[in-house]
């Protein structure tokens, strides 16, 4: 929201989403090595996978 305060535009935003709460929403099974533990490392796997969008951490 701030960010739309700051330049009245919805920016282009990921979130990442904590497979704890995933309930019934995906019906495939996920399975993942490590979730993110905070914001810096994954703005570290973005910039990596060179994403040109902002991603936000979920914890």
């Amino acid at each position: 929201m701030n960010l739309y305060r700051s330049t009245g535009q919805y920016p282009t935003v990921l979130w990442t989403w904590n497979p704890r709460y995933l309930g019934n929403a995906i019906k495939t099974k996920l399975v993942y090595q490590h979730y993110p533990d905070s914001q810096e490392e994954v703005d570290g796997i973005a910039k990596r996978l060179g994403l040109a969008y902002r991603v936000i951490y979920d914890p």
